[in-house]
């Protein structure tokens, strides 16, 4: 199991009433200390209020969430590869000289796109699209 700075973990046996932690500190390749809470939203402290590290062997935790930059995705959703974007044509118009790429992305089975335009938002396994390149009009 990976685990990173950043990652939530599920403890395997709570911690008295604590059973997730977020990773703060990787102390070797079993070993990794956490800040922990429960689903209430209470976080582990000490007197006066602080934070407490709490270090666990990687046989006690199980990966929950992994850390992204833009927030944390599920470890199933980490489980498959980038979705695979397919070029699947270029035409061009005769008369305005724009050219039309058409695109195709798909995903592995079992994960979907999350797609959002406008107002509408849907899931799905396949979108397909078109990018239109218009040619620079030169100045007389």
């Amino acid at each position: 199991m990976t685990i990173s700075l950043g990652d939530i973990v599920k403890l395997n046996k709570p911690y008295r009433e604590f059973e997730f932690g977020i990773v703060v500190e990787i102390l070797d390749q079993e070993t990794v200390s956490l800040h922990l809470y429960n689903e209430k939203g209470n976080i582990y402290l000490i007197p006066k209020n602080i934070p407490r590290y709490v270090d666990f062997k990687t046989g006690q935790i199980t990966l929950y969430k992994i850390a992204e930059e833009n927030g944390y995705k599920t470890k199933e959703t980490a489980a498959y590869p980038e979705p695979i974007i397919k070029h699947l044509g270029t035409k061009t118009n005769p008369i305005n000289k724009n050219i039309k790429h058409q695109f195709q992305v798909e995903t592995k089975p079992g994960q979907k796109l999350f797609v959002n335009i406008g107002e509408q938002s849907v899931y799905t396994n396949t979108l397909r699209f078109e990018v239109i390149e218009k040619p620079i009009q030169e100045e007389n």
